[in-house]
Protein backbone atom coordinates (compact mmCIF):
# COMPACT_ATOMS: atom_id res chain seq x y z
CA UNK A 1 0.00 0.00 0.00
CA UNK A 2 1.12 3.37 -1.00
CA UNK A 3 -0.72 5.65 1.60
CA UNK A 4 1.22 4.77 4.41
CA UNK A 5 -1.22 2.46 5.76
CA UNK A 6 -0.64 -1.31 7.29
CA UNK A 7 -1.93 -4.15 5.55
CA UNK A 8 -3.05 -7.12 7.31
CA UNK A 9 -1.45 -10.03 7.32
CA UNK A 10 -3.70 -13.33 6.17
CA UNK A 11 -3.28 -16.79 7.37
CA UNK A 12 -3.52 -19.78 4.74
CA UNK A 13 -7.47 -20.23 5.15
CA UNK A 14 -8.19 -16.55 5.11
CA UNK A 15 -5.67 -16.25 1.90
CA UNK A 16 -7.09 -18.88 0.18
CA UNK A 17 -10.64 -17.39 0.60
CA UNK A 18 -9.60 -14.27 -0.72
CA UNK A 19 -8.14 -15.04 -3.46
CA UNK A 20 -10.97 -17.41 -4.31
CA UNK A 21 -13.55 -14.84 -3.64
CA UNK A 22 -11.91 -12.35 -6.05
CA UNK A 23 -11.12 -14.82 -8.82
CA UNK A 24 -14.79 -16.21 -8.72
CA UNK A 25 -16.84 -13.42 -8.90
CA UNK A 26 -16.69 -10.94 -6.26
CA UNK A 27 -15.09 -8.91 -8.47
CA UNK A 28 -16.95 -9.68 -11.82
CA UNK A 29 -15.37 -11.69 -14.84
CA UNK A 30 -12.38 -14.59 -13.57
CA UNK A 31 -9.56 -12.48 -12.97
CA UNK A 32 -5.65 -13.17 -13.91
CA UNK A 33 -3.49 -13.48 -11.19
CA UNK A 34 -1.67 -9.88 -11.45
CA UNK A 35 -5.13 -8.15 -11.46
CA UNK A 36 -6.01 -10.26 -8.09
CA UNK A 37 -2.60 -9.42 -6.57
CA UNK A 38 -3.57 -5.42 -7.08
CA UNK A 39 -6.98 -6.04 -6.42
CA UNK A 40 -6.35 -7.54 -2.93
CA UNK A 41 -3.34 -5.33 -2.05
CA UNK A 42 -6.00 -2.32 -2.56
CA UNK A 43 -8.26 -4.03 -0.20
CA UNK A 44 -5.29 -3.71 2.48
CA UNK A 45 -4.59 -7.11 3.06
CA UNK A 46 -1.06 -8.60 2.48
CA UNK A 47 0.80 -12.62 3.20
CA UNK A 48 4.60 -13.07 2.19
CA UNK A 49 3.20 -15.28 -1.02
CA UNK A 50 0.35 -13.68 -2.04
CA UNK A 51 2.19 -12.64 -5.54
CA UNK A 52 2.70 -16.52 -6.03
CA UNK A 53 -0.90 -17.88 -4.77
CA UNK A 54 -2.39 -15.28 -7.22
CA UNK A 55 -0.83 -16.65 -10.50
CA UNK A 56 -1.04 -20.05 -9.82
CA UNK A 57 -4.65 -19.88 -8.35
CA UNK A 58 -5.41 -18.29 -11.88
CA UNK A 59 -3.24 -21.25 -13.50
CA UNK A 60 -5.36 -23.67 -12.28
CA UNK A 61 -8.69 -22.26 -13.65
Amino acid sequence: MTDGSLARCLGKDEAYTAVSDIHEGICGAHQAGDKMFWVLKRQGVFWPTMAKNCFEFAKGC
